[in-house]
């Protein structure tokens, strides 16, 4: 779209920027993994309620995930996911299971009942970090029937969910050790969150919030620029990623928190890729004239019967005016054909 809007040029700084704290954050990661003692596992799960044609029919279940965006950031920020090849007992047992035949199977996921709570426990024993993208409701906006909103998701709502219990928390790693982890720290009234809405323009943040909940403390001592072309990198989460565990709450936006009163993307004049120059001559858009200019005055009065010109009414500057349209595809033509006649 950059291109349309002549903002190429700032499509690509912002684009580079990010791309450049993302490797950065990187590389700070892999650094700390190899220097631990032992090489650290993320899980993502979500809980879906009871779907007829989702998951396990009729019953809520708990997705482990592992997409191949999933495993990318999970790898990139020096850890390994629980997938498929961790999993593969599981699947060939029957406990658990993906009735998606479409999906390749190192590029999905795979259910167990909800109701389940030793197979979960028996899944995470060894997990360092669980990510939970869920949202803890049917879709119905209501509330009131045991859906719980993303701003009320505490550790204790996490536990009742997976039919986990209080004393989990002594025995799994990723509770034991404030490893819990949601996808709803920037989230609404409704419950749909940022994550879904931007995280996938800034991988820069979702780096910086796995590095922090990975590696505590490895982002802020490595001298990592926090502005990127007007985005901030925020290096002490949560933004996407908020610690449950640690007791972090979910951040509520409100239309109040848009940039603009009606929050809708502020308008620009589009600027054409050719246009007229002051002095009539066709003029390409450029990093630094990048629309036509404003020309200067054109005095209106016969300079000779007005030699001082005091007096002399003039018009207010006219802007360049726009090429015609139908100039582009002319004067390309003209020149054809004169390099033709001209050809032995």
């Amino acid at each position: 779209m950059a291109l349309f809007f002549n903002k190429e040029h700032e499509a690509n700084e912002l684009f580079n920027t990010i791309v450049s704290t993302y490797t950065r954050l990187s590389e700070v990661a892999s650094a700390a993994a190899a220097s631990a003692p032992a090489a650290k596992t993320v899980a993502w799960i979500q809980w879906w309620p009871a779907r007829p044609s989702w998951g396990l029919p009729n019953v809520s279940t708990i997705e482990i995930q592992w997409p191949t965006y999933k495993r990318a950031l999970v790898e990139a920020a020096g850890a390994e996911l629980l997938d498929n090849t961790k999993l593969q007992a599981y699947l060939d047992d029957g406990r658990l299971t993906d009735h998606f035949s479409w999906r390749p199977v190192d590029n999905g996921g795979a259910f167990l009942p909800a109701s389940d709570g030793d197979l979960l426990r028996e899944i995470l024993a060894d997990v360092d970090v669980v990510i939970d993208t869920a949202r803890y409701n049917d879709d119905d906006q209501d509330f009131s029937d045991g859906d719980v909103s993303d701003v009320d998701i505490d550790l204790d709502a996490f536990l009742q969910r997976h039919s986990l219990n209080a004393s989990d928390i002594a025995t799994l790693p990723f509770l034991r050790n404030n490893g819990l982890l949601r996808s709803d720290g920037l989230t609404n009234s409704g419950s749909w969150t940022e994550w879904f809405g931007i995280m996938v323009v800034r991988p820069d943040q979702v780096m910086a919030d796995l590095l922090d909940a990975l590696w505590p403390g490895a982002a802020s001592s490595s001298n990592i620029a926090t502005t990127t072309v007007g985005r901030n990198v925020q290096l002490s989460p949560p933004l996407f990623l908020r610690n449950v565990a640690a007791g972090q709450s979910a951040v509520e936006l409100t239309p109040s928190d848009c940039v603009l009163s009606d929050c809708r993307i502020q308008q620009f004049a589009i600027c054409p890729l050719v246009f007229l120059g002051c002095d009539g001559s066709a003029v390409s858009a450029s990093l630094d004239n990048r629309c036509a200019p404003t020309c200067p005055p054109i005095n209106q009065v016969d300079p000779g019967t007005n030699p001082d010109n005091t007096d002399a009414p003039t018009a207010a500057p006219p802007a360049a005016r726009p090429l015609p349209l139908l100039a582009l595809f002319v004067l390309p033509l003209v020149a054809v054909l004169a390099a033709a006649m001209v050809t032995p």
